[in-house]
């Protein structure tokens, strides 16, 4: 591991941890109610996340590779066990997404909340069913870095749209509102 790697892992660590701290803070000064929609929306979306990435991998894996369903199953499980640093990046943008619907939705109603995430979500499934049908071709192509890569920043490419669509759909819905009311 090289010195621009070190520094960039430590980069993320400290931002995580920094991100931790903020939250803890943040979530002292919420309503129980709040918590509870905040810890249930960012769950949901981290189970979601999951269940998201395993389907786009077997589906690349199935569809692209011409791999059997059997076979795309145990490697996609192999891939995601044995590098949780990985799969942790990869679900981030689910986690954030859960999060800051939670946070956008704050004094509205859960359905509020729902269909902000629903529309950050849906943007992401994009990303990355998109992102590892990219990897399986480039592996055919033997292009391994493309493979690599097109998996690997995945999370940094759909984080900042998703983050956009959510804050857009917030204000869509608050326009909305008002102009019904």
């Amino acid at each position: 591991m090289d010195l621009s790697l070190t520094s960039i892992a430590i980069f993320y660590i400290g931002l995580i941890l920094f991100a931790g701290f903020k939250l803890s803070k943040y979530l002292s000064r919420e309503s129980r109610p709040q918590k509870i929609r905040i810890y249930a929306l960012t769950g949901g979306s981290l189970i979601f996340g999951s269940i998201v990435i395993f389907f786009a991998d077997t589906y690349a894996r199935v569809t692209v590779a011409q791999a059997s369903f059997s076979i795309a199953l145990s490697d996609c499980l192999h891939y995601l066990i044995i590098q949780p640093i990985g799969t942790s990046l990869l679900l981030l943008p689910f986690v954030v997404a859960g999060f800051l619907s939670a946070i956008e939705a704050k004094d509205k109603k859960i359905s509020h909340a729902l269909i902000i995430l629903a529309c950050g979500l849906l943007l992401i499934i994009f990303f990355y069913i998109n992102g590892y049908v990219s990897s399986q071709k480039a592996l055919l192509d033997r292009a391994w870095t493309a493979s690599a890569l097109s998996i690997g920043l995945m999370p940094f490419i759909s984080l900042p749209f998703s983050i956009l669509i959510i804050f857009g759909t917030s204000y869509a819905l608050n326009y909305l509102k008002q102009r019904m009311s």
